[in-house]
């Protein structure tokens, strides 16, 4: 096993990447649709910045450019990096030169760019991350990736609110932009190791798609892809509108969920390393499955006892502390089935479906619970997170990565 330590100032970078782009990414998904409205927007205008999300669902399909092509010969990654790290700062700056109303179609194209801009660097963050970590150190890098994650979603959905209101439209977007530029400076002066070349498989891609989930054990790992993210994601979906039916004041509700809650995700993501070091990662799995049909539960609380802030806050904190865990392993899960020579395009085609059948999920939540009621919903997502313990049981086999071509890669048992 490879026992090399990853350097403090890499994993600075990590958490650094993610953080810039989900920041990008949540500031038109979440707060621009919030300062739309806000500005006299129509709902049906407002609908189209959501498109901006598709670019996330489809990235693996322009994974493979990133394992073939870099604009810089010498760096493998560091170029992209530098490249997107440019490309969102300057949406941030162009956006700032236009009116909110007045310019809503340009304001959107903007959005439009910034989710293919973000969608793409995080291809290239996770080839990155993975050529950069040895096996011992996925779950404190994969820990730190979703630290960031979270906290870069909080940063541009939540704090950009508040900065907007505050400073203003054009200064607020030219804060986010020197955001951005933090993380450049990052990469500039980051050292980006020479790895080892493999050479590239010439299967066609959609070839290569099919053969990539046709072996037994990863059609398995498909069928818990699928799965298992149900049940948390159709939760935190119905979290804020459960607390806003409960009576509780607006600001109260972005101060728990935004920034609050999202602190508690991050933190809970770093004892995943433990958790599998200690149970192995099917017992991690299950463990928290069953976790998450108990806080599903947990939501009849606030809606039982109106207007409770510390009530509402426990059930907050307990849905995202077991929201950060679940990430990590994840992740360290979907490394496994990485090949060396297409790093970019195996993880993107696993966390492509990961985001679909989380964005999917909350979105069909949302509208059961509207037609059905919490009650009834929050019931059938416990009892789809305890089918996902029963699943992962029966399916889920533990892999060791093998330095093989991507055509021979079979995983083994542990």
């Amino acid at each position: 096993m490879d026992n090399r330590k990853i350097p403090v100032r890499s994993l600075l970078l990590i958490g650094s990447l993610y953080l810039t782009q989900y920041m990008g990414f949540s500031f038109f998904l979440e707060a621009l649709v919030a300062i739309m409205r806000k500005n006299g927007a129509s709902l049906q205008s407002i609908s189209t910045i959501y498109l901006l999300g598709v670019f996330w669902l489809l990235k693996f399909l322009w994974a493979p450019v990133i394992d073939r092509f870099s604009p810089v010969k010498r760096w493998k990654y560091k170029g992209w990096l530098l490249l997107f790290q440019i490309a969102m700062a300057g949406v941030f700056i162009s956006t700032a030169m236009f009116d909110v109303i007045d310019d809503l179609k340009l304001v959107v194209a903007m959005g439009m760019l910034m989710g293919f801009f973000s969608s793409t660097q995080d291809v290239v963050a996770d080839a990155l991350v993975y050529r950069l970590l040895p096996i011992s150190e996925r779950s404190i890098g994969n820990a730190v990736k979703t630290a960031g994650t979270m906290l870069g979603w909080m940063l541009g959905s939540g704090v950009g609110l508040v900065v907007y209101t505050h400073v203003g439209w054009v200064s607020c977007l030219y804060i986010l932009a020197g955001v951005m530029l933090i993380s450049f400076i990052q990469i500039l002066f980051f050292k980006e190791p020479e790895f080892t070349v493999v050479k590239q498989d010439e299967t066609g891609y959609w070839k290569y798609f099919v053969r990539f989930w046709g072996s037994e054990r990863r059609s398995y790992w498909l069928v818990i892809l699928i799965i298992f993210p149900m049940g948390y994601t159709s939760t935190h979906a119905l979290m804020t509108p459960v607390l806003v039916d409960s009576g509780l004041r607006l600001d109260v509700i972005g101060l728990v969920v935004n920034v609050m809650g999202t602190i508690v995700g991050a933190l809970s993501a770093f004892p995943s390393g433990y958790l599998l070091k200690r149970f192995g990662r099917k017992s991690v799995l299950m463990g928290l499955s069953s976790v998450h049909a108990v806080v599903a539960l947990l939501l009849f609380l606030p809606l039982s006892v109106h207007n409770s802030p510390v009530l509402s806050a426990l059930c907050v904190f307990m849905i995202m502390g077991a929201a950060g865990p679940a990430a990590t392993v994840f992740y360290i899960i979907m490394m496994e089935y990485v090949s060396d020579e297409k790093p970019a395009t195996d993880f993107a085609m696993q966390h492509s479906i990961y985001l679909f059948i989380s964005f999917f999920s909350g979105s069909v939540a949302s509208a059961f619970a509207g037609k059905y009621g919490y009650g009834a919903v929050l019931i059938s997502v416990s009892v789809m997170s305890l089918i996902s313990v029963i699943t992962l049981k029966g399916l889920y086999h533990p892999v060791v990565k093998k330095e093989l071509h991507s055509a021979e890669l079979v995983p083994t048992e542990q």
